[in-house]
């Protein structure tokens, strides 16, 4: 389970031009569960994934995964808990557009050193997430010569390559026509449950209607859950 309890996010903290983007944000998310967190440009979506991807920290509130209270991390600890718990979608795939998608997928196990894995280990591990995600048999070709809904699924490939509790996807449609969507949503959908939570941020009702829950987030505030 993820909890986060009154958390409050203030950039430019101490100065005239100060913002709190997240005021006492309280949200839990079960086990096997798909959520879509929703909202208008600038109501604090990017903030909270931020926070729960541990790309950014929070100035007050506890953050919990698993009963492990995450503010109590060192930097080290967040570091290893980000890179094996947590797997990151975005709309723009954040590729190696020069490497081939089996290469793009051995990133974060290459990246891994609190783990200690043989190169056919590694290969094993990339080649099921490929398999994963229907694009096995693309694993060879460079992402330069790949269509985006094909980018999207190498994207989601590498997230899970390490078989994270949790999958976060910023808008992963955002940049795809309707077909591919609804294939990038119906991979996501199948990849939730073995205890896996998906978190889904987007701006698409449609897209939402995937999620087992909608949040909805405006001016830093959660106003419907």
């Amino acid at each position: 389970m993820i909890q986060l309890k009154n958390i409050k996010k203030t950039y430019n903290r101490g100065k005239e031009n100060a913002f709190e983007a997240l005021h006492d944000v309280s949200l839990e998310i079960s086990d096997n569960e798909m959520v879509a967190i929703v909202g208008t440009s600038g109501a604090g979506k990017s903030t909270l994934l931020h926070i729960l991807s541990l790309i950014d920290c929070w100035d007050e509130g506890e953050y919990w995964m698993n009963d492990v209270l995450v503010n109590d991390l060192n930097e080290t600890k967040q570091a290893e808990m980000r890179s094996h718990e947590i797997g990151v979608v975005l709309q723009d795939y954040a590729l190696v557009e020069d490497f081939t998608g089996i290469n793009n997928v051995l990133l974060p196990l290459d990246f891994d050193k609190a783990k200690k894995r043989t190169k056919k280990e590694k290969l094993t591990l990339a080649n099921q997430a490929l398999e994963q995600v229907g694009m096995r048999e693309f694993s060879s070709k460079k992402c330069n010569q790949l269509s985006g809904g094909q980018k999207q699924r190498i994207a989601i490939a590498r997230a899970i390559v390490n078989n994270p509790y949790m999958i976060i996807a910023d808008e992963p449609t955002g940049a795809l026509d309707t077909e591919n969507a609804k294939q990038i949503m119906e991979i996501l959908k199948r990849l939730q449950g073995n205890g896996r939570i998906v978190i889904i941020v987007t701006h698409d009702m449609n897209i939402a209607q995937y999620a087992d829950r909608v949040i909805r987030i405006e001016d830093g505030n959660i106003v419907n859950d």
